[in-house]
């Protein structure tokens, strides 16, 4: 077992697209539906402010999330290290259940549309604790060194095999 510790960071491209993506949808919302109401009715003038404030909000949390230095998974030799936009959670490798990715698709709805979106969800559940999610669509796995990492790390406690990683 390695006593160093492997850092992956968060895929910059693609938060940055979501960043771009969000903030076009909320000028869009604000200056093609907000600025002219004349025509909309005030449950549309409502919805349409409620899509615009979320969109702006989504779309500066992910800009902020660009500039972050630290690392959304550290693996280290006692445990890993999750981090999400506010808080970090230490999951010990002793505490880990069993670990299994999840592919979810949810369907996008808004004013101009819907898109299908679909991610893979790697849930690491621990003994008596909720199970926490890492979206493995944002992180940057470097090809296969997060899977081969994380069997390295849990090989040890036999929790989990590699047919749950790939």
């Amino acid at each position: 077992m390695q006593n160093e510790s492997k850092k992956f960071y968060l895929n910059r491209f693609i938060t940055a697209v979501l960043s771009v993506l969000m903030l076009g949808v909320a000028y869009l919302l604000y200056t093609q539906f907000i600025s002219d109401t004349e025509f909309l009715t005030d449950t549309a003038v409502v919805l349409s402010w409620i899509f615009a404030i979320s969109s702006l909000l989504t779309g500066i949390a992910c800009l902020i999330k660009i500039f972050d230095p630290r690392p959304v998974v550290e693996m280290r030799a006692e445990g890993m290290v999750i981090r999400n936009f506010l808080t970090a959670v230490f999951v010990p490798w002793h505490e880990v259940e069993r670990i299994n990715q999840q592919r979810y698709t949810n369907i996008v709805v808004n004013p101009a549309g819907f898109a299908f979106v679909r991610t893979t969800i790697l849930r690491v559940y621990r003994y008596g604790k909720r199970s926490i999610a890492i979206n493995l669509l944002l992180i940057n796995k470097r090809g296969d060194e997060f899977s081969n990492t994380l069997t390295q790390h849990l090989v040890p406690f036999s929790k989990v095999s590699g047919e749950d990683l790939k």
